[in-house]
Order: structure tokens, then C-alpha cells, then sequence
């Protein structure tokens, strides 16, 4: 025999929701199910607001624009990873390119994967750009006394049809038969 689930017993379990996302009638409604599991809503944290003045919840920015529902990375998670990656940059004096690469690459891995399925290709053609403005920066403070021509030639070369494409060689032992 099959057991049944009541409609309130599948609604509290589907309603898995975090306090920060809480809005409208649904705090009274979460205060409750949370109250069964010991846990309590904050007043001082938890705001009601309408979706056409937007809300942040989980690094993202959810609100309605036009009629349609625009979720995109918040300010706050961008200025965050910005501020991360542009602490890595300059605490790296003295490493290769290469290193430099293997520290950036998982902390944008890692956010751009956490957002991308949302509205937020300006976002990332934006954060590339200031990414690229610390590269620039970085490479330029390691040679003072050398031209921007030979910077970009060394640490932006060109790549097929990619031009400016931050890159640095890992130097791998040559394998020799003997």
C-alpha cells in the first residue's frame, strides 16, 4: 500500500525557501513551518516588498521590468567578486602569468557558473573588462621600464582570431627518450 501525504504535509515540504527570499504572505506562512522545525524568521531581517521595486536574495537582484520578470546578478555579489579577484591580482608580486592564471580562474569559474543561467551577459562582458583592467595594470607594474607594445606582446599575445587574451606559459619539463 501506497502511504498518502496530505496537501499541507506536500506543501511544506516543497516550500524549501530561504529567510532572505521571504515575501509577501509567505513569511507568516514560513514562520509557521520553520516554527515546527525550530527555526525562527528575523523581523529585523526579513522585508516585504513588491517585485517591481526588486528584492535581493542569494547574490542575485530578482525584480519585474516592463512586465517581465528580470532576475540578474546583485551589485553587492558582483562588487564582491571583483573586490576577491582584484585583492588576488595584486597580492601576486613576483608570480608568473601562468600562476596568476591558476589563482583568477576558479574564483571566476565558480561565480560565473553560479550565475549564468540568469540575465547577465552584460554583467560578464562588464566584470571582463575590469578583470582586464587588473591584468593590464599588473602586467604593466611588473615592467616599469618596458614599453605597453612589448607588455602586450609578452602577456596579450594574439591567438587565432582572439586578440588581448590574457595568457601565460606553463613551463613543463621537456620528455625525452632515452
Amino acid at each position: 500500500m501506497i502511504p498518502t501525504v496530505g496537501v499541507r504535509e506536500l506543501e511544506a515540504q516543497r516550500s524549501a525557501s530561504y529567510a532572505s527570499c521571504t515575501h509577501g504572505e509567505a513569511p507568516r506562512h514560513h514562520a509557521a513551518c520553520s516554527s515546527e522545525r525550530g527555526l525562527a524568521l528575523s523581523p529585523a531581517k526579513t522585508v516585504i516588498t513588491h517585485v517591481d521595486d526588486g528584492f535581493d536574495c542569494l547574490g542575485q537582484t530578482v525584480r519585474r521590468l516592463n512586465g517581465k520578470l528580470l532576475i540578474k546578478p546583485a551589485k553587492k555579489s558582483i562588487c564582491a567578486v571583483l573586490t576577491t579577484i582584484r585583492g588576488i591580482i595584486r597580492g601576486s608580486h613576483g608570480v608568473s602569468a601562468a600562476v596568476l592564471v591558476a589563482r583568477i580562474n576558479p574564483v571566476v569559474r565558480g561565480w560565473t557558473n553560479y550565475h549564468r543561467h540568469v540575465a547577465c551577459s552584460r554583467v560578464f562582458s562588464s566584470m571582463d573588462n575590469e578583470i582586464w583592467i587588473s591584468l593590464w595594470r599588473w602586467a604593466r607594474r611588473r615592467h616599469t621600464n618596458k614599453s605597453a607594445y612589448w607588455v602586450r606582446d609578452k602577456y596579450f599575445p594574439t591567438q587565432g582570431a582572439r586578440r588581448w587574451r590574457f595568457s601565460g606559459a606553463l613551463w613543463m619539463p621537456v620528455a625525452r627518450n632515452e
